[in-house]
C-alpha cells in the first residue's frame, strides 16, 4: 500500500462513494454548470490565435488578464492540437485592472472588465446596504459568478491559470447559484470535492508544447497562483444584479 495502512485505505475508499442524495447534488452541480454559457459574439477570435491577440492587446494597454472559460480548461491537455482549440466559440479574458480603455470586443476578445460599486445584501433575516463590491462583466452585461484578488502585481499580458485554479473556478461558478429552490445552500463537502475532482480529471497536468512556448513566463505554477479566486454567494449575485 506504499506506507498507507489498510484501515486508512478502506476509509478513504468509502469516502469516495457518494450516497443517493449526494449523487443528486452532484448531478445538480453539473447541470448548473451547463447553464452558465453565454451567447455568441460577433467576429470573435478563437483558439491560440485569439489568445495571442489578447496577450498583445493587454501588453499594449499595460495591463494583465487571465484566460477563463472553456478555453482555459481545454488548453490543459498536452496532446491538444491547435485546431481543436477553435472548437470554442471565443476567448474569455478577465482583466485585472479597471479603466484601461478597452473598446467593446476589442480584437474580437470577450473581455470581462472589473466594476466596483456599493451594493445591498438582503435575505429573509437581514439587510445590509452600502457594501463595497468588485465584480466582472462583459459588454453585454453578463456578470461572472466569481471574483478575484491579487496576491501580487503581474507584468502586462495574458496569464494561463493552472489546472487546479480552473477546477476551482468552475466550482465557484456553480456555487453562486445555490438556492433553496434549486440547489441546497449547504451542498455536501464531499460532493463539492467530487465535482472539482471530475473537472480536474477532464484536464491534464501539462500544456501542449506550442502553448508553453507561446506563453512562457505567463503560466501559473501548479503550486502557487498569484491571483486568488473569490466565491460569491447568492445574496452577492443578487445585489450586483440589482445595482446593474
Amino acid at each position: 500500500m506504499g506506507g498507507m495502512s489498510m484501515g486508512c485505505y478502506m476509509v478513504c475508499q468509502q469516502r469516495q462513494v457518494l450516497n443517493q442524495s449526494q449523487r443528486l447534488q452532484l448531478k445538480q452541480l453539473q447541470l448548473a454548470q451547463t447553464n452558465l454559457r453565454h451567447g455568441d459574439l460577433p467576429n470573435a477570435v478563437k483558439g491560440l490565435e485569439g489568445m495571442q491577440v489578447a496577450h498583445r492587446i493587454l501588453q499594449k494597454r499595460a495591463s494583465a488578464g487571465i484566460l477563463i472559460g472553456g478555453l482555459a480548461e481545454s488548453v490543459w491537455n498536452q496532446r491538444r492540437k491547435p485546431e481543436e482549440l477553435y472548437a470554442h466559440k471565443d476567448v474569455d479574458v478577465l482583466v485585472l485592472d479597471e479603466n484601461i480603455g478597452l473598446e467593446d470586443f476589442e480584437g474580437g476578445v470577450d473581455w470581462w472588465i472589473p466594476q466596483t460599486g456599493k451594493i445591498t445584501l438582503s435575505s429573509d433575516l437581514s439587510r445590509a446596504e452600502g457594501i463595497k463590491q468588485t465584480w466582472y462583466a462583459n459588454v453585454n452585461g453578463v456578470v461572472l459568478n466569481f471574483g478575484v484578488r491579487k496576491r501580487q502585481v503581474l507584468l502586462p499580458g495574458l496569464y494561463l491559470p493552472n489546472y487546479r485554479w480552473v477546477a476551482e473556478m468552475r466550482e465557484k461558478e456553480v456555487a453562486a447559484q445555490f438556492d433553496s429552490g434549486r440547489l441546497s445552500r449547504e451542498v455536501d463537502g464531499e460532493v463539492v470535492d467530487k465535482f472539482r475532482e471530475r473537472i480536474e480529471a477532464k484536464m491534464g497536468k501539462r500544456l501542449p508544447q506550442y502553448i508553453q512556448e507561446a506563453f512562457k513566463g505567463y503560466v501559473f505554477s501548479s503550486s502557487y497562483s498569484p491571483i486568488e479566486l473569490e466565491g460569491f454567494n447568492l445574496e452577492t449575485i443578487r445585489g450586483i444584479k440589482r445595482f446593474n
